[in-house]
């Protein structure tokens, strides 16, 4: 099966066949919307057509692990490598993933893949975040952080996540408000990381910085799913 096979099923219409993976591979979770996927996949797919070998891996390492973060009714999860969204996913949401396999499909149109049910294995743990900042410890090889997207209309709605002590790369933690479809959606996966083994981890939550436009920061944590063991 290819890439271009991607099991779609939309409302009333009739889905290809499903994937199949050779090898698990382990990714930065990121969050995809519109506007990055603009900034950021156009110049990787230049990049990848012109020999560059970092950014056709990138490209197809990182759809791989999107395509194991698809819900049943094919609409990608808000992060590469994260558990599949059981809940209501804005286009917004979704599109990065899409791009990707797109991407990644005029890069290696023979290349078979399988999406992989790590997630599935994973242990829900009531556990309520409120107030910034805050720490939050565990051991394991992965986490998803659960909340309510939209939960205080409209704008504020930023903190910013430090993984053991470091920041993530490209700065965007958690924005909680607002959701694309103007409403609240409850157990949306707010934030994922992965691991390749279990180790005992600590992430940070801070304070976003507060502009006119973004707002001031808001958290608020429900729960999170805990992945008890790395897999290769």
């Amino acid at each position: 099966m290819r890439w271009w096979r991607l099991g779609w099923r939309w409302p009333g219409g009739a889905g290809n066949e499903d994937w199949g993976l050779d090898s698990l591979t382990y990714t930065l979770a990121l969050r995809f919307n519109a506007t990055r996927e603009r900034r950021l996949l156009a110049p990787l797919r230049a990049l990848a057509r012109q020999h560059q070998a970092f950014a056709r891996a990138w490209i197809v390492r990182n759809a791989v692990a999107a395509l194991s973060a698809r819900g049943a009714d094919g609409s990608f999860g808000r992060f590469f490598d994260g558990p599949p969204p059981d809940t209501t996913v804005t286009a917004w949401q979704t599109n990065g993933g899409l791009s990707l396999e797109i991407a990644a499909a005029a890069l290696e149109p023979n290349t078979a893949v399988r999406a992989t049910q790590s997630w599935a294995q994973s242990r829900a743990v009531a556990h309520e975040v409120t107030a910034l900042p805050a720490t939050l410890t565990f051991h394991g090889a992965g986490i998803a952080l659960l909340g309510t997207l939209g939960e205080q209309c409209c704008e504020p709605g930023h903190a910013r996540v430090l993984i053991d002590g470091r920041e993530t790369f490209d700065q965007t933690g958690i924005w909680q408000n607002k959701s694309s479809l103007g409403q609240s959606i409850a157990n949306t996966v707010l934030f994922a990381w992965r691991w390749p083994t279990a180790g005992t981890h600590t992430l940070t939550f801070e304070p976003g910085t507060e502009n006119g436009k973004e707002g001031g920061p808001f958290l608020h944590l429900r729960s999170y799913d805990l992945l008890a063991t790395g897999q290769r």
